[in-house]
């Protein structure tokens, strides 16, 4: 019986990787087709998909403005072009539909995972990501994932993010709590619906500023951390991808990358006493 559920298995990503190649060969004998790289030439713009998940991002109603670490990317990289910049308001559940579909030209710091590259491309990476549990208050922290790998041990993590497979791969006998926006994981611990919940190291000091009802952050031992991507459209014109790869590779070797995240989490509220200070980006 388990044979034949792995051979369906098998079979279905099978199906799927031929669906996206015959949809990329459609693209390249379309004559309506137009590569990433001429429209953004043509239209003098690139648009970057935009999550409110701060310090990546967030939108001002105030000043009408998008603002945190995947913003100061995307002006660098439109500079870089020599081409203006738009968001496109997107979730990290959606993204690979507006990618694909071209509502986005790209999008930064998502896992590059089998599934998602059925449908879309990835570059880089941009920069190694480590990965925080932010605890309930009044439990007593430990320094090793062990701990929290138990039935009793509720994690919460928005569900389809690398937080929420991040869970399944360290911590897969704890118990999961999975929800469907961003914000919702912090609730559910300040609450007491969860002991606490999976972040990344860039957005985990930024939740426990902003909710005194959260207790501490910490980076469990041994830590673990996924390369961050740039995720593209998945296409037969390379050359957008091509040049994401050695513009990424050049930030990513001289820290650039790092020094924006921690600026932008410094410029959010997050002081910078309170970095964790095992956190890197590299």
């Amino acid at each position: 019986m388990a044979w034949r559920t792995i051979i369906r298995t098998a079979m279905g990503a099978l199906a799927l990787a031929a669906a996206a190649t015959s949809s990329t060969m459609a693209q390249q004998s379309s004559p309506d087709y137009v590569s990433t790289w001429d429209k953004i030439r043509k239209n003098n713009k690139i648009t970057v998909a935009c999550i409110s998940d701060p310090p990546y991002a967030a939108y001002d109603p105030t000043t009408r403005t998008w603002q945190g670490f995947h913003i100061e990317i995307i002006k660098s990289l439109a500079k870089s072009l020599s081409v203006n910049w738009a968001c496109q308001e997107s979730s990290w559940s959606h993204l690979a539909l507006d990618i694909q579909s071209g509502k986005a030209d790209l999008a930064f710091s998502v896992q590059a995972t089998p599934e998602r590259a059925l449908i879309i491309d990835f570059v880089g990476p941009m920069y190694n990501q480590g990965f925080s549990l932010v605890l309930r208050r009044g439990l007593t922290p430990s320094d090793n994932w062990s701990t929290y790998n138990k039935p009793d041990f509720r994690i919460s993590a928005v569900l389809g993010s690398a937080n929420d497979n991040v869970i399944d791969m360290v911590t897969p006998r704890a118990t999961k709590v999975a929800l469907p926006s961003g914000g919702e994981p912090a609730m559910a611990v300040a609450s007491g619906r969860a002991d606490a919940f999976l972040s990344s190291a860039i957005t985990g000091p930024f939740a426990v500023m902003k909710n005194p009802n959260l207790g501490q952050l910490i980076i469990p031992e041994p830590v673990v951390s996924f390369p961050a991507y740039i995720a593209v459209r998945l296409e037969p014109d390379r050359r957008f991808g091509s040049y994401l790869r050695w513009w990424a590779e050049w930030n990513r070797y001289q820290g650039i990358f790092e020094k924006m995240a921690k600026s932008a989490m410094i410029e959010a509220g997050v002081p910078e006493a309170s970095l964790p200070g095992n956190m890197q980006l590299h």
